[in-house]
């Protein structure tokens, strides 16, 4: 048999990407378009194939690989006329999917300025006046009449990287503290700019950063989202009905419906006897290295999932966690690389909240800005789980119905 050519194997590829178009197999589109995107031909997916893959994906639930569709087609084609409204699927898929203003305002913001359809523009600045009134928001909610005093803690409502020497500045000179301790925490949250703080000056706080364009909201400490303790979990699966979790002795099975947030985050650790991972089990168990950085350093990836009743905080790491994710044709395969037990666990709950490194990782368009999502102490990362948490819980518009973008 001939050897199969780079260039006739993508050329297979594509012809494979336009028959699972035509047949909506969700799964088979997927493939083709990551194994196409890995190429080693620099040659482009045309703008016709990339809106369909996205809206296929849109329609399957599979928003991370939806959004590095989008993403792409805006990248390459910037001047196509469909990317009006590709920008506004990827502004609303932000927004009413992933609930990240910050991003989906700058899309938004473009379809706006780029569609020709009356209708459109109306849709894209009507969404842009609900995020702005929700980011212009001080208070995450009405003061009690009798307690209009108390503790609270100040933190910002989108993720966007920003300068923290600039930031804590201001922070520090509101607040009466040191700038050292204010950039301390900011570094370590990357979102909580004061905590416990008195009511009034957590509100002036707030105010400040917002004329500095840092949307902020102040949340009382009563109300704050706890951070239950993580228990790292030896064994984690995923099924089509839900999770399901052995910690120790104890298995824990849980629906997705009980899931309420999943954070990742890649983790530095300077350990070199931490060479080896293990994969698989039993005789057949084998062992690669982990991913090394400069200085001996490792790095790998760790996935946190929050589940309600009771709550609690299960973790999932990559090297100490055996993944178990199903199989295209029946059956489970056990895996300890945690990239493919994101993937298989975006496809099974596309409903779960998530952070938006677990959306990098599902759509493979992570590696340039990988650096934004590590941390190399676990105190650095509980600090980053918990803004999430109140960000999840608190930052949300109060109007209208939550819903996923139409394709």
């Amino acid at each position: 048999m001939t050897e199969e050519k780079p260039g006739q194997r993508r050329a297979r590829l594509r012809k494979e990407l336009a028959e699972a178009l035509a047949a909506k197999d969700a799964p088979r589109v997927e493939e083709c378009f990551r194994r196409l995107l890995a190429s080693l031909y620099r040659e482009p997916l045309s703008p016709e194939e990339l809106v369909s893959v996205a809206d296929c994906m849109l329609e399957a639930g599979r928003n991370g690989v939806a959004e590095r569709a989008c993403r792409e087609h805006l990248r390459l084609y910037p001047e196509s006329p469909r990317s009006p409204e590709v920008a506004f699927r990827l502004g609303m898929l932000y927004s009413r999917g992933f609930h990240d203003y910050g991003e989906a305002l700058v899309y938004l913001r473009r379809a706006a300025q780029g569609e020709s359809s009356s209708d459109r523009v109306a849709q894209a600045e009507e969404e842009i006046r609900r995020i702005e009134e929700t980011l212009a928001r001080v208070d995450a909610s009405a003061p009690p009449a009798e307690a209009p005093s108390g503790r609270a803690w100040v933190v910002r409502q989108t993720e966007e990287p920003i300068d923290v020497s600039t930031v804590g500045r201001m922070v520090a000179d509101e607040a009466g503290l040191t700038l050292a301790e204010v950039t301390c925490q900011l570094r370590r949250s990357r979102g909580i700019l004061l905590s416990s703080a008195p009511l009034e000056v957590a509100q002036r706080v707030a105010r400040r950063a917002q004329t500095t364009g840092v949307p902020a909201l102040v949340i009382r400490e009563e109300d704050l989202v706890s951070l239950p303790e993580a228990r790292l979990a030896g064994r984690a699966a995923v099924t089509p009905e839900g999770c399901r979790f052995e910690v120790g002795q104890d298995v824990i099975q849980h629906p997705w419906e009980d899931v309420y947030l999943a954070v990742a985050a890649g983790m530095i650790e300077d350990k070199p006897s931490a060479l080896l991972m293990a994969m698989g089990s039993g005789p057949a168990r084998q062992w690669r290295p982990l991913k090394f950085r400069p200085g001996a350093e490792i790095m790998f990836l760790r996935v946190d999932f929050f589940l309600f009743d009771p709550w609690q905080r299960l973790r999932v790491d990559e090297g100490r966690t055996q993944c178990a994710i199903p199989k295209p044709d029946g059956g489970m395969r056990v895996t300890s690389q945690v990239e493919l037990f994101i993937r298989a666990f975006t496809e099974a709950a596309p409903q779960v909240s998530v952070s938006e490194f677990v959306r990098r990782l599902a759509g493979g368009d992570y590696v340039r800005e990988e650096r934004r999502f590590e941390f190399d102490s676990i105190y650095a990362f509980d600090s980053y789980c918990h803004w999430l948490l109140q960000l999840e819980e608190h930052s949300r518009p109060a109007e209208g119905t939550e819903e996923q973008p139409s394709t």
